[in-house]
């Protein structure tokens, strides 16, 4: 999965944070969202230049969600579950 080898996500499932780290060129900017199963935007980081980022998911309920990666040429995806 090269979403697998480019992005290192965890803990999954999470519970109070999620941490995303790239692999990648830093320089390139690239931002992370997160979707519940109906489609609404639940979390979003701002656009990044660094090599990881954490978003907060004390605040959301229980279940499964989509985590979307976005780079200047490519989007990612990668399911989640929220304890």
């Amino acid at each position: 999965n090269l979403t697998d080898q480019l992005f290192s996500i965890y803990p999954n499932p999470a519970q109070s944070e999620l941490n995303v780290s790239w692999s990648l060129n830093p320089m390139q900017a690239w931002q992370v969202t997160l979707y519940d199963m109906t489609g609404k935007l639940v979390a979003k980081s701002a656009s990044l230049t660094s090599l990881s980022t954490r978003l907060s998911t004390s605040q959301l309920a229980a279940g499964s969600y989509t985590l979307h990666i976005w780079t200047n040429d490519h989007t990612y995806t990668r399911k989640l579950i929220i304890d």
